[in-house]
């Protein structure tokens, strides 16, 4: 296991896992702040070893927020372990995230309304419900609104062992990817998500897979791109109807 922690932004902390043999790493962001969040806890096996990361940065026993993306294992297949461990730390999700959660978690937190935003003390983060985006019902992704990070869980995935950050134009790698394995679905409701994401001014994007995507520029050649893509398959396959 390959185990990185950079400071992408300042007190947000990506804490990257890629495995042996692996072809995609698995990023972590800690937001260290009053109340502190970390955004994906991860796979259950790993707990373990994100704890320990997490534990070099904070004391775990502050962690105020768990927040992920969608029900999935590298979003919160350990989130059961961070709430036993984490007494004052409680789930943050959207209505439809919250269901699930019901069931699953065992202890509830706090349901966020669509562009609600939790008061961390020096950061702000924002959810936007985004169903079916990058995918599942219960989709949503989080947006920090003082350092201007865009928390996109799978939007912007690009595998290898990549370097902390990314600074250059990969809309054609990300493109690829997604064209590849097919993760973001191509309907309206990706396009009508993406819009609402390209309205924000957006300086970082932390992915969930691969290096954090730095600069406005970058960052909105690779939503256009995923953009364009979307539209173009969508609309062939609407004209194939």
């Amino acid at each position: 296991m390959h185990i990185a922690v950079d400071e992408i932004a300042d007190n947000i902390f990506r804490i990257s896992l890629f495995p042996d043999a692996g072809f995609i790493g698995f990023n972590h962001f800690l937001l260290r702040d009053a109340a502190p969040a970390l955004i994906h806890t991860g796979h259950r096996q790993n707990f373990e070893i994100l704890y320990r990361e997490v534990e070099k940065l904070i004391d775990p026993k502050d962690l105020r927020y768990l927040c992920f993306s969608h029900m999935e294992p590298d979003e919160c297949g350990s989130l059961n372990d961070w709430l036993k461990h984490c007494p004052q730390a409680e789930i943050a999700l959207g209505k439809i995230g919250m269901m699930s959660m019901r069931d699953y978690a065992i202890r509830l937190g706090r349901e966020l309304a669509d562009g609600e935003a939790l008061d961390l003390g020096s950061m702000r983060l924002r959810i936007l419900i985004t169903p079916h985006f990058p995918h599942q019902w219960d989709g949503c992704i989080f947006y920090e609104t003082t350092r201007k990070v865009l928390f996109g869980s799978d939007v912007a995935a690009h595998p290898g062992l990549c370097k902390p950050f990314v600074s250059s134009d990969i809309s054609d790698t990300v493109v690829a990817f997604q064209s590849k394995l097919g993760f973001v679905p191509y309907g309206l409701e990706s396009l009508n998500a993406l819009k609402r994401v390209r309205a924000l001014p957006v300086e970082c994007q932390a992915a969930m897979h691969g290096a954090a995507i730095t600069g406005a520029a970058p960052v909105s050649g690779v939503l256009s791109a995923l953009e364009t893509n979307i539209s173009e398959k969508l609309r062939k396959e609407l004209a194939a109807l």
